[in-house]
């Protein structure tokens, strides 16, 4: 979903052909779905953070470090990396649906998003303990 977002706002011509595609394989209407995102990105930007020197830089260190965590048979980049830099440099938790490598049966890749997190000491939780800690009650 992220790389939706930021191709539906790059207006890039392969980007708009990758989504087109995507969408025709789901049975979607691509121009329908883009012209949504695009304008909730834009009265969202808030939401978005800039990707400056020192994000990539720390996503790329995170890369070096373990190149187990990319996705051998990912047709574009992973925003794992980045989310993960974000935190560690802004002191944020990572919130994720992933389990750590070890509880995996033949995983592909060697690291995943909690095992990263703790070699970096960046706090990782996932939704649950986000609903629990925010005390969200369901009627």
């Amino acid at each position: 979903m992220t790389y939706f977002l930021a191709c539906a706002q790059s207006r890039s011509i392969d980007c708009q052909r990758q989504m087109e595609g995507n969408a025709a394989r789901r049975g979607r209407n691509p121009t329908h779905r883009a012209s949504g995102s695009q304008a909730w990105a834009k009265a969202n930007r808030s939401q978005f953070q800039k990707h400056d020197a020192a994000l990539i830089a720390e996503a790329n260190a995170i890369s070096a470090q373990f190149p187990g965590m990319i996705d051998p048979y990912a047709r574009h980049d992973e925003a794992d990396r980045y989310v993960i830099a974000l935190a560690k440099l802004n002191g944020w938790a990572v919130v994720t649906h992933e389990t750590p490598a070890r509880s995996k049966k033949n995983a592909l890749r060697t690291h995943f998003i909690p095992d990263v997190c703790s070699a970096l000491n960046v706090r990782c939780i996932d939704f649950l303990d986000v609903m629990r800690r925010e005390n969200w009650v369901f009627r």
